[in-house]
């Protein structure tokens, strides 16, 4: 597999939709099983992960791909899928289709993407705040890669970012 060189690589705001917006992802089982999935991808080297979110019927991720991002979403998504009917039975459909990616093209949008995606769940009413949600990069366990090179700000202090 032939890598992106690192000066054409970039950094993305996803979002996939389940299937008819199906809450297929609501259960502890499916987000802890979307969340291995998504660190399985990382470790190999798909993608640098950033900050994400599973909600029930949908999930936000923010990497930065060494590969495509139509394949990396595609690793995930498909991926995901294949350890849902093997581990869980689940047959059937689970994503839509396409996905919505955006690129993130400076450290404010990347600092604004990362508050959107770790307030998705208390906005939901998921939860009272966004640690508190075990499915999102704001829990402690959450496992992330740091700010993209080309990202940075020249002092991350003076901007106030704190991980």
């Amino acid at each position: 597999m032939a890598c992106i060189p690192f000066f054409l690589m970039a950094t993305y705001f996803v979002t996939a939709q389940t299937w008819g917006r199906r809450r297929f992802l609501q259960s502890q089982r499916m987000g802890e099983l979307f969340v291995r999935t998504v660190q399985e991808y990382r470790q190999q080297g798909k993608f640098l992960l950033h900050d994400y979110v599973v909600m029930p019927d949908h999930v936000h991720l923010l990497i930065t791909p060494n590969i495509a991002i139509e394949k990396a979403v595609q690793f995930v998504k498909g991926g995901f899928s294949f350890r849902a009917g093997k581990e869980f039975g689940l047959t059937g459909r689970i994503w839509n289709h396409r996905f919505d990616g955006k690129t993130v093209e400076d450290w404010q949008a990347f600092e604004a993407v990362r508050r959107y995606i770790r307030r998705n769940p208390v906005k939901a009413g998921s939860a009272e705040e966004e640690s508190g949600y075990e499915f999102s990069s704001a829990h402690s366990t959450a496992e992330l890669d740091d700010v993209p090179e080309g990202l940075k700000p020249l002092n991350l202090q003076e901007v106030g970012y704190h991980g």
